[in-house]
């Protein structure tokens, strides 16, 4: 359990989380870190990881279309979605049927797409 930890804790240095600025870098990082131990001690709370196929990434509109399977867990059956982004700045480097790991959170009652990672 401690070394699972350490491996979310880890992932801190990536992401939204290591581009903020010189200043911010070390307090974003370790929110960062509280935030994905506190969802990982919920049981089920790191369920909005997905992996998923791109659609569709609509830059203008600030939208990424993505399919899933089934989601047994959760008991979600395989479907097409489309979410807002929170930053869509590099949805152009999305290509229809690329493979990515997305994010996703409920913000003020809209679920958005917060985080993606490109998966190879």
């Amino acid at each position: 359990m401690i070394v699972s930890g350490l491996l979310l804790v880890v992932q801190a240095g990536a992401g939204h989380a290591a581009a903020a600025s010189d200043d911010l870098r070390a307090i974003v990082q370790a929110f960062y870190a509280l935030h994905v131990l506190g969802a990982a001690a919920w049981i089920g709370g790191l369920w909005p990881l997905l992996n998923v196929k791109v659609k569709k990434a609509d830059v203008a509109g600030g939208t990424l279309t993505i399919s899933h399977g089934a989601i047994s867990k959760i008991h979600m059956p395989a479907m097409t979605m489309t979410f807002p982004v929170t930053d869509p700045t590099h949805l152009q480097m999305l290509h229809k049927g690329d493979p990515v790991q997305i994010e996703v959170a409920n913000q003020d009652g809209t679920v958005r797409v917060i985080d993606f990672k490109m998966q190879h």
